[in-house]
């Protein structure tokens, strides 16, 4: 079967950085059909501060179906050879991975749902899908899955876990860095970081992105109902209990992410990729 190519997305980092901009345009379009959903839906949409415009703004179910389009037509273009990463194979071994963080962030929201009370929960879960769909296709469902379709060797899987991971947490922080106070701020870098690199090693593991979507959507669920929240972007205003558990448990999430991507494990990275993407063995010698 004739692989099929592309001039650009052949070259595995450009292709990287294409894909996100590519992602991040749908996802733009996606934005706007949430701010047109938000006039039927109270409390959906929202103003924030970008850089001192105010401006009226909402993330959730718009978000996370253009990030789906998007990933359609990318594999649309690259079928049949590409068999995807929204399959069933590999959820529960993703899922079983990044249980103890799971289990901890949760411990930690309901002890902030505890200290500050909760509200919101149906508006919570709408706003969760664009971090759980949007974020995981645009920096980590496309451009991770173009990478691994272009590499040659265990040694070069290392460097789209660190890219992937830098990239997203520069984006996060660009995103909240005029919102929340110093501490926060702080906190906050470092709780990027970890899931970030979290997320990206159990997707290069399993190359399912069900498993990041699930992770990723329910912790951004139980953050946004909380009463302490305020505005679409889930500002906080200090730092209690709770928020240093998750604090805490993003931050084991770098130390879980480099055990989970362990040299040991390379070999069988590439045998599902190569599986994903229905190249055989020695096609990459």
């Amino acid at each position: 079967m004739d692989k099929k190519r592309h001039k650009l997305l052949d070259n595995p980092i450009l292709g990287y950085f294409l894909l996100a901009i590519y992602g991040g345009l749908f996802s733009l379009a996606g934005t706007y059909l949430d701010v047109i959903i938000g006039m039927g839906i109270k409390g959906y949409a929202g103003e924030r501060t970008t850089f001192g415009v105010i401006i009226t703004d909402a993330k959730g179910v718009g978000n996370a179906f253009t990030a789906l389009i998007a990933f359609y037509f990318f594999y649309r273009y690259f079928s049949p050879e590409f068999k995807g990463v929204f399959r069933r194979e590999n959820f529960f071994k993703g899922l079983a991975m990044i249980a103890p963080f799971l289990l901890a962030h949760y411990a930690g929201s309901f002890i902030s749902w505890y200290e500050f009370g909760a509200a919101g929960i149906f508006i919570a879960l709408l706003r969760a899908l664009a971090p759980g769909f949007g974020s995981e296709i645009v920096y980590r469902g496309l451009g991770i899955s173009n990478y691994m379709r272009t590499i040659r060797s265990e040694g070069e899987i290392m460097p789209i876990f660190f890219l992937s991971s830098l990239t997203y947490t520069l984006i996060r922080i660009i995103d909240i860095i005029e919102k929340e106070n110093s501490i926060v701020l702080i906190t906050l870098t470092f709780y990027i970081v970890g899931t970030g690199m979290l997320f990206g090693a159990v997707f290069i593991r399993t190359a399912n992105i069900w498993t990041c979507i699930f992770a990723h959507l329910t912790i951004n669920f139980l953050e946004y109902a909380r009463l302490d929240v305020e505005g679409i972007d889930g500002t906080v205003g200090g730092m209690g209990i709770g928020d240093w558990v998750t604090a805490i448990t993003g931050i084991c999430g770098i130390f879980l992410s480099l055990y989970l991507m362990r040299s040991k494990h390379h070999k069988d990275i590439m045998r599902i990729w190569r599986d994903r993407w229905s190249i055989s063995a020695e096609a990459k010698q």
